[in-house]
């Protein structure tokens, strides 16, 4: 990260750098959350009018709102490391309360407005006599609360920074939002060559095989006589391709002084096109399987998993070579911020345990043919990890207070009512096969998975993400920085990607994620984490033995 937003909670230059980021994020944070609850009442389907001004937006509403959204966003990322500093030292000297009152009434109104009309235009029952007049007040209450909500947290003279000091920011955020949606739209036209490509190379290997083919270019499928698939949009590649550019742009980004440029770049080129030629064997594996009689399991367990262990298969190897190459990897020293050579092994302490559940349980799950009976494997990879580098964790804090149990009862809370407020989360019994089992066996995984959930699990991963990721995001030294030292944005990314690893329920993974963080700040001590985490687990698992709501597991 960046100097300036990898400082420590001491000094002045940190409070307004906390100042700042905290106000951004409210204000990100508002806007967000408005626009998820206006998104879950409003359906721009029920619109039964569709000429005029009203059917202009119900087709391109959407499209300008996701435009506006991602340029606005992407603005203030460019405008915030070019000219950061001088905001933050702006909202740093203003005497602005956290909250202008002003600004908040202002915002209250629009919203209102822009929310009533909204749900009267996007009616079924709207008249089309109405529709015209409504949709002029919801593109005006639209954009009215979009504008104020700009002023809630952000000071006056923030705003005259930034159109005197990053004028070229917009230009940049906006041309690359339109470029962006154009490219998602116009993504179909892709997916075609893709498609081929994959199918040539799958087939490729099987000739090579000596496997009886069965192969329709028109129709994508291909396979031998006993088994075959069909390679749709979304086995092409391109999304594992995408998720490799991602993380590989993101990677470079973060961890930037720890690099050779511009060679460095080359790592993600290299990295997109092996990830497609891991697809295209994972295709030709999932063939295999399928041919050698276990079709169940190729389309069950492997087909789900087999794309995320090639994924993550590639972001470890990407991260290796980074650090391993010295043609990509800085030898500046510690001065440009590379880890020093004493405090290069203790990193897999951190991470490993976290890694060893996340490989096992895609092995079992990839294994499996409906139902995870290897969920045992978790356990005793992440255990065996623990184990091996038991020694590296001596050092850590590991001091338990009282707020760590009532943190991870209030995570529980939280997890619960958000898990309400979802209904797209089915609430699932028994699975069939793990009910239908014999009295021992069905107690042996009851008892498996509750000790994953309570003990390996925590532990594994508040080592990852608060141990390890948290402090790696504010220096790569990682082990000097103090674990009530962090900041604010490396506690945002870290929670954001703990949330991101939960799927569906990432919102409340976030959440939790920051809350973990916060009671570990609190005294410095790792074992507080851990134990809000197990906590939060624990009130799970008795829910789910105790309900039956299967689907929180």
């Amino acid at each position: 990260m960046a100097d300036h937003a990898i400082l420590s909670p001491e000094g002045p230059s940190t409070s307004k750098s906390f100042t700042f980021t905290a106000r951004l994020v409210f204000t990100i944070a508002l806007v967000v959350v408005e626009l998820i609850v206006l998104s879950l009442l409003v359906d721009t389907a029920n619109l039964r009018v569709t000429t005029g001004f009203s059917g202009f937006l119900a087709d391109w509403g959407p499209t300008a709102v996701r435009a506006l959204l991602l340029g606005l966003m992407l603005s203030g990322i460019f405008a915030y490391f070019s000219c950061g500093p001088i905001w933050r030292d702006i909202t740093g000297r203003t005497r602005a309360p956290w909250v202008s009152r002003k600004g908040l009434v202002i915002h209250v109104c629009a919203l209102a407005v822009f929310s009533v009309a909204a749900l009267r235009l996007f009616n079924p029952r709207t008249s089309e006599s109405g529709a015209g007049v409504l949709g002029v007040a919801c593109a005006i209450g639209g954009l009215a609360t979009l504008i104020s909500s700009a002023f809630v947290a952000l000071p006056f003279e923030f705003w005259t920074g930034f159109f005197r000091k990053g004028r070229l920011a917009p230009v940049y955020g906006f041309s690359v939002a339109a470029a962006t949606l154009w490219l998602v739209q116009a993504s179909h036209l892709i997916w075609h060559p893709w498609m081929r490509a994959t199918f040539s190379v799958v087939y490729l290997a099987l000739k090579w095989l000596r496997f009886d083919l069965v192969a329709n270019p028109a129709t994508f499928t291909i396979g031998t006589k006993s088994f075959s698939v069909t390679i749709s949009s979304a086995c092409s590649g391109y999304e594992g391709v995408a998720l490799m550019l991602l993380f590989g742009c993101v990677w470079l980004w973060l961890f930037r002084r720890e690099f050779r440029f511009p060679q460095a770049f080359l790592l993600v080129p290299l990295g997109m096109v092996a990830m497609w030629v891991l697809n295209a064997f994972r295709i030709l594996v999932l063939i295999l399987i399928g041919d050698a009689g276990a079709s169940t399991v190729a389309l069950g367990g492997f087909h789900s998993q087999a794309g995320w262990i090639a994924f993550l298969s590639m972001a470890l190897a990407f991260a290796l070579v980074c650090q391993r190459v010295p043609w990509f990897a800085s030898s500046a020293g510690e001065s440009s911020g590379a880890v020093p050579a004493k405090r290069v092994d203790q990193a897999p302490a951190y991470i490993v345990p976290f890694l060893a559940i996340l490989a096992a349980g895609m092995v079992a799950s990839a294994a499996s043919s409906g139902f995870e009976w290897g969920y045992g494997l978790r356990v005793i990879c992440a255990a065996a990890a623990l184990w091996y580098f038991r020694s590296a964790y001596s050092q850590l804090n590991w001091r338990i207070g009282w707020e760590a149990p009532a943190v991870g009862a209030a995570v529980f809370v939280i997890w619960i009512a958000a898990e309400r407020f979802a209904p797209h989360i089915a609430s699932l019994p028994m699975p069939p096969a793990l009910s239908m089992a014999t009295a021992p066996v069905r107690i042996a995984w009851l008892l498996l998975r509750i000790a994953g959930a309570i003990v390996t699990v925590p532990i594994a991963e508040e080592l990852a993400f608060r141990g390890y990721v948290l402090r790696r995001l504010k220096s790569a030294d990682f082990e000097s920085v103090d674990l009530r030292s962090f900041s604010l944005i490396p506690l945002v990314l870290s929670s954001l990607m703990f949330g991101v690893l939960h799927g569906q329920r990432w919102i409340a993974g976030t959440i939790a994620g920051m809350l973990y963080a916060m009671v570990m700040r609190r005294r410095g001590s790792l074992g507080d984490a851990i134990v809000a985490h197990a906590t939060t687990n624990a009130l799970i698992a008795a829910l789910v033995l105790s309900g039956g709501s299967w689907s929180l597991w």
